[in-house]
């Protein structure tokens, strides 16, 4: 399983993306999506520069 996890542009936090999406799509992503930080509020862009993408286990998830 993994997680995308956003640090944001604004307030450089680090929050889980709404969007999740697997390995592949991660490295095909091109961008033009956007998030509301849940700390600062301000809306922040998608892409791989702010975004990565963790495993996590089934037991933590």
């Amino acid at each position: 399983m993994t997680r995308l996890i956003i640090s944001c542009q604004h307030c450089a936090k680090q929050f889980p993306s709404p969007l999740q999406m697997d390995l592949d799509t991660f490295h095909a992503l091109l961008g033009g999506n956007s998030v509301r930080c849940p700390y600062c509020e301000e809306r922040t862009k998608c892409s791989k520069e702010n975004m990565m993408l963790t495993c996590i286990s089934k037991e933590s998830a």
